[in-house]
């Protein structure tokens, strides 16, 4: 959301779930020693696959090379939290906040909204198994570029392979104050409807559905206000107006969700011309 009016450029992306890690490994992290803090592990993750990096960190001669470089990562001055709680509840396992870096004033990129879910997925697989139960991801659409067609050709990704297992998804729009919810429904199903053939290979179902039943089937998914640890100044309040969905999807895993989210960023762009969106999207049958 848009903080004194100014455009953010800021990428927030919160994993909610439930995370088993073995006592071996649980002891290592707390080891002074040879401890890493979620902090540390997302950006080492994010460094070896080049997404950022440390070479703005060089002096001399390295530092006048390295500028050939500066804004070709996708993203730097990372915020990260995670709860890693020993009692299995759902948690919020790793929150990130990332600067979106950009090459020029006249370049765009892809939000990395896929990218930053997969450094996630590898923090998370390196520290035990996780019961993925809901994410939520804050889109500065305005500095971005118009990605639909491209998350077009991301549904191929699931009409492949095995794994398929249809879920129940309810996803949540947060819209700016002032907002009229109805007429902003309108104009995203209205949206949706034109990109149904390649929407409902990945979501066969996509329903309008009462905004105060969504929110506590959403509330089991989450837990407290989702990516406030590491930007409270930018969320918006559940107080704010809303749009729900309920949705089917033909699985449920890190990628479903990515692809969820980034395709309703480009949904809300172009029906309501937004900036800035604030989504989630849970899995309403995973206890």
């Amino acid at each position: 959301m848009h903080v004194d009016g100014i455009e953010s450029d800021r990428l927030v992306i919160a994993v909610h779930g439930r995370l088993h890690m073995e006592p071996s490994v649980r002891a290592m992290l707390e080891d002074e020693e040879r401890g890493r803090d979620p902090w540390g592990m997302f950006v080492t993750r994010s460094v070896a696959l080049g997404l950022a990096s440390f070479r703005t960190h060089a002096t001399g001669d390295q530092a006048d090379e390295d500028k050939l470089y500066e804004g070709t990562e996708r993203w730097s001055q990372h915020d990260v939290f995670g709860d890693w709680g020993s009692d299995e509840d759902v948690r919020e396992l790793l929150a990130v906040r990332v600067q979106l870096n950009r090459m020029n004033e006249r370049t765009h990129q892809r939000l990395p909204v896929q990218p930053a879910l997969s450094v996630v997925r590898d923090v998370l697989g390196r520290v035990g198994t996780t019961i993925l139960t809901g994410v939520h991801a804050d889109l500065p659409l305005g500095v971005a570029g118009d990605s639909l067609g491209d998350v077009a050709r991301g549904r191929d990704w699931f009409l492949s392979g095995a794994g398929q297992r249809p879920t129940d998804l309810v996803v949540t729009v947060r819209l700016e104050p002032g907002a009229e919810a109805t007429e902003a429904a309108t104009r995203l199903v209205d949206e949706l409807s034109l990109y149904a053939p390649m929407i409902g290979s990945v979501l066969p179902t996509i329903v309008v559905t009462d905004w105060s039943k969504a929110l506590l089937a959403e509330a089991s998914a989450f837990s407290g206000r989702p990516g406030a640890s590491v930007a409270e100044d930018v969320l918006p309040d559940d107080n704010l107006p809303g749009i729900a969905f309920r949705c089917q999807s033909v699985e449920w895993n890190v990628d479903v969700a990515a692809w969820t989210l980034e395709l309703f960023g480009e949904i809300i762009r172009r029906a309501l011309s937004a900036s800035q969106a604030s989504v989630r999207v849970s899995a309403s049958g995973i206890r």
